[in-house]
């Protein structure tokens, strides 16, 4: 009325019954509108509601090409040669090839599309591999080999190939996706390795003359790929009293019986050479870890000391070791070998059967280490050892889904350890495997003393480190600990690093199926940091994701990082697993992943890492009320006590608290 309208006409715009809006017409004399124009109206509006609808289709179809391009960029830019198939014509011609294929074939898109892969075979068509991928095909299964392909120009390369079918809504096959990756260089310097040497006619072993061919692959394999080469040189202490007491002929037999110990210590790949009397040199080739010479410098002292039988005579040997690197130390075998014997005589001097580097500060840090070493098995033998607690926020629910376990040590001195220092250090020393299972032990226990006390059940994730994944029955010690803790398998998250995963990937698929029929959660760890292919998602059993912080701490600004992100999130739900960003510290990071639909966050925005009784509280306050009260159970618990001795505790689901209690009270530290 107050714009001088008489007449208004109400028309609404709305598809099969589902009304999407109002058009209003206003008119300034009374009864304005005819029976005409009012059909009029009504063509107007089912236009309107055709136009709205297009518009809205055209909308979702924008954002599709989005997500599409997004996930072609991830495929476009890995370095793995992608293809894929059509499993329903003959022969499997490729639909497409990433730009990866023409890198490592040669062939452009446009040449092999419409042709089958087994054209990269040329006449070589007698291989155990061939005849598994075709296998695979037949079977429409996921299929994985090593065979030999021949270049566009007609170079061999070595193909490490993985196949996988695609079904669509019917569950027909309908695609192949297939992953190459090319390993000629690694079969190359391998065959390079297992080429057959001049051996020293006393020891077995190398030659001097053939170690000046093994020093050049090794410094040009270096070379290339950006590597380290570590250089021992070991002498043999006090030979010359052994060898003028007791005869050349026993100095000859200690000789022998010292080459078989060093080759027992050296790894696939390395040299262990006899280069003049009674000295010794080996090369490491890909060694770039101080700590990883330690380790064999250590194990070939140890293995030298044990007590030996000659001519009827026990006697034991030592030896000191020098050791340089490439290129740190020199760039030429002989500045490396001169410079390892430098060392080597300053071992002498120390006191022999010993090792020394010949860098200052690499022998500097090796005094910290060893000094590390022994306060890391004081810790244990003093309880000073606890575990603390890092919550997960699930971004859906807005409630703590689960908590991951986390070692900590308190010096008395030093105070608090960081665990970046330690933690590699207990992987060296082997500590890692008592300290790990008693660790699994008292999670699961915190788990099921958090269950019983009311509150809602969570999962706990417990960190596996490599050398527990690749115990024989770590299957059954983790059905050992859950049998312990009465904690129901469910509830137990293992975390994996790529790493670990990808040694002995065969064996692993058979070690991961035995957890998995265990009934355990299995999270693959700092995902992105690896050297993982897209293809070992598909072969192993996990169920959650987490994306390492280093892609997290600069979204959203960045957006190579947030391009990444969002193919990690979008790849792992299309293997149905859930994505959990660690390393989230403000509000913008979250809202981002939430908006993004990552599944659930872990990082100091959220919660630090907490001991039990704190986590307690978090989880009363903020997944609900618990029915007794707080259980007080404490999160320091000596890590050498011997769980593994005690009886098996079997749990009822009317088991209370304090049985729990109870089992923990004989191990716990004083605080």
């Amino acid at each position: 009325m107050r714009i001088g309208c008489r007449t208004l006409a109400c028309l609404l715009i709305q598809v099969d019954e589902r009304i999407l809006s109002v058009l209003s017409i206003c008119a300034a004399d009374e009864h304005a509108f005819a029976d005409q124009e009012y059909k009029l109206f009504e063509e107007l509006v089912k236009d309107l509601a055709f136009g709205l609808v297009t518009l809205k289709a055209q909308v979702i179809k924008k954002e599709l090409e989005k997500t599409f391009l997004l996930h072609n960029h991830a495929i476009e830019a890995v370095r793995n040669g992608i293809t894929i198939t059509d499993a329903r014509q003959p022969g499997n011609p490729m639909v497409y090839a990433n730009p990866a294929f023409k890198r490592i074939t040669g062939y452009d898109s446009a040449e092999v599309v419409g042709r089958s892969l087994s054209f990269l075979n040329g006449e070589d068509h007698d291989q155990p591999g061939l005849d598994t991928i075709r296998s695979a095909i037949r079977r429409q299964k996921t299929g994985h080999a090593v065979i030999r392909n021949y270049r566009k120009d007609g170079s061999l390369f070595w193909n490490e190939i993985a196949i996988a079918p695609v079904k669509n809504s019917t569950g027909e096959v309908t695609h192949f996706v297939g992953i190459i990756d090319d390993i000629t260089d690694f079969k190359t310097y391998q065959e390079q390795l297992e080429y057959q040497p001049t051996y020293d006619e006393l020891t077995g072993l190398i030659n001097r003359n053939l170690l000046n061919d093994r020093f050049d692959q090794a410094i040009s394999y270096a070379q290339h790929n950006q590597n380290e080469v570590c250089i021992f040189v070991l002498d043999l202490d006090n030979f010359k009293v052994i060898n003028d007491a007791m005869g050349h002929s026993a100095g000859d037999e200690l000789l022998t019986i010292i080459a078989k110990r060093l080759l027992n210590c050296a790894r696939a790949g390395d040299t262990v050479t006899r280069y003049d009397g009674d000295e010794f040199v080996l090369i490491f080739p890909q060694m770039a870890k101080i700590e990883d010479a330690v380790l064999i410098a250590e194990r070939i002292i140890a293995e030298i000391s044990q007590p030996l039988q000659i001519k009827g005579h026990k006697l034991q040997g030592t030896a000191s070791i020098g050791i340089s690197f490439y290129p740190h130390d020199g760039q030429d075998k002989e500045t490396l070998l001169q410079h390892a014997d430098i060392a080597m005589y300053h071992a002498k001097d120390r006191g022999r059967n010993t090792f020394c580097f010949y860098t200052e500060e690499l022998n500097l840090r090796l005094m910290q280490r060893l000094t590390l070493e022994e306060d890391l098995r004081q810790g244990l033998k003093l309880e000073q050892f606890m575990v603390y607690y890092q919550p997960k926020l699930d971004l859906y629910s807005g409630k703590i889904s689960g908590v991951e376990a986390l070692l900590r040590w308190k010096h008395p001195e030093k105070g608090m350890i960081p665990p970046d220092q330690f933690i590699p250090l207990t992987e060296d020393t082997g500590l890692i495997l008592p300290i790990g299972e008693w660790m699994m032990r008292t999670a699961c226990l915190q788990a099921k003393v958090w269950q019983e006390a009311g509150l809602p059940p969570i999962s706990m994730a417990v960190n596996v480190s490599p050398k527990q994944l690749h115990l024989s029955q770590f299957d059954k010690t983790i059905r050992k600990v859950l049998d312990y803790s009465g904690l129901d398998a469910r509830y137990l998250d293992l975390e994996l690093t790529e790493a670990a995963v990808m040694n002995e990937p065969e064996k692993m698929v058979v070690t991961l199926t035995r957890l998995k029929e265990i009934g355990v959660q299995i999270s693959m760890d700092d995902f992105g940091t690896g050297y993982s292919s897209l293809s070992y998602l598909k072969r192993f059993s996990f169920d959650n994701l987490k994306i390492d912080k280093a892609f997290i701490k600069d979204i959203p600004i960045d957006k190579e990082d947030v391009t990444l992100v969002l193919t990690i999130i979008a790849m792992a739900h299309n293997f149905k697993l859930k994505v959990v960003a660690e390393g989230v510290e403000t509000q913008v990071q979250m809202d981002f992943l939430k908006q993004k639909n990552c599944d659930g966050i872990q990082g100091y925005f959220f919660s630090v890492p907490l001991p039990g009784r704190e986590v307690e509280k978090l989880l009363r306050k903020i997944n609900g009320k618990i029915s007794v009260p707080d259980s007080g159970l404490s999160s320091r618990i000596h890590p050498s006590s011997h769980l593994s001795k005690q009886p098996v505790y079997r749990h009822a689901k009317n088991t209370r608290i304090a049985s729990l209690k109870t089992m923990l009270a004989k191990y716990r530290c004083p605080i």
